[in-house]
């Protein structure tokens, strides 16, 4: 049976389709899965900004809350790079029950830290990547993974996976064992 949903945003130059296999990994767990393509990316039309994918996410999220597709509350935010930096900041929008970032790009912080946020980090990722990573979870209050922060939707962890890259994270049966 399901026990929510997982939204799941891709990097850049990427779209659902390479998100497939992290949307396999939520679904295991009994999530029901959306694959959002980015403005001019995959099949969805327009031109790509930044901005422009912030507010179609925010647009995205608020049409599914409305039309009582999901709950805010056993929704999970998700994204790889762009897709992980854009999960991130919609804490700021949208208040969820978790948040996955695989490699997530560099990024200002956001103004609310998400609720149970998971960085996947891989070896080979950038310098301004990892850098970004560990301010983010300092940014969070550190590591902090009790049964009770997960209660109060403070949990907060990452992890580094060696030897993997950016990109390899997304097809990495070690990622979704975390």
């Amino acid at each position: 049976p399901q026990t929510g949903v997982a939204i799941v945003f891709h990097g850049l130059s990427a779209n659902r389709i390479l998100m497939q296999g992290p949307g396999r990994w939520l679904a295991a767990q009994g999530l029901r899965v959306y694959l959002a393509d980015a403005p001019g990316h995959g099949d969805t039309s327009g031109h790509f900004s930044y901005a422009g994918t912030l507010d179609s996410s925010i647009r995205v999220l608020s049409e599914l809350v409305r039309s009582g597709q999901i709950d805010p509350q056993t929704t999970v935010l998700a994204g790889h790079s762009m897709g992980g930096e854009i999960a991130i900041r919609l804490a700021d929008y949208f208040p969820s029950a978790a948040t996955l970032a695989l490699s997530p790009a560099p990024m200002v912080l956001p103004r609310r830290m998400p609720s149970n946020l998971f960085v996947i980090s891989a070896q080979f990722d950038l310098p301004p990547m990892k850098s970004s990573a560990e301010k983010l979870l300092r940014s969070a209050g550190g590591e902090r993974i009790s049964p009770e922060d997960f209660r109060q939707r403070r949990a907060a962890d990452r992890i580094m996976l060696p030897w993997a890259s950016h990109t390899s994270l997304l097809f990495d049966a070690r990622a979704s064992k975390a």
